[in-house]
């Protein structure tokens, strides 16, 4: 599927914010390229730095009770919501 940014960034220019969300590990992962071309497009209109979530940079653990501790919650997504509209 090809990535829609036209609508990103229509809505960075309503918001002024950028957080883009990822179940891969931070690092490497998808969501920085993500961001990387939103920004290009769009930078002088943020009115606070982007952010990217995503996983812990550690190995996923196989028990699955392991697996929830390294990707990211509700709670960690809400934060940053919170630390961006600030």
């Amino acid at each position: 599927v090809p990535f829609d940014s036209e609508t990103c960034i229509n809505s960075i220019l309503r918001t002024g914010r950028l957080i883009v969300l990822q179940e891969s590990q931070w690092t490497g992962g998808f969501g920085h390229t993500v961001s990387s071309r939103i920004v290009e497009e769009s930078f002088w209109r943020m009115e606070s730095s982007p952010v990217v979530i995503g996983a812990l940079d550690t190995p996923v653990p196989f028990s699955p009770t392991l697996e929830d501790h390294t990707i990211p919650s509700v709670g960690v997504v809400i934060r940053h919501i919170e630390r961006a509209c600030a």
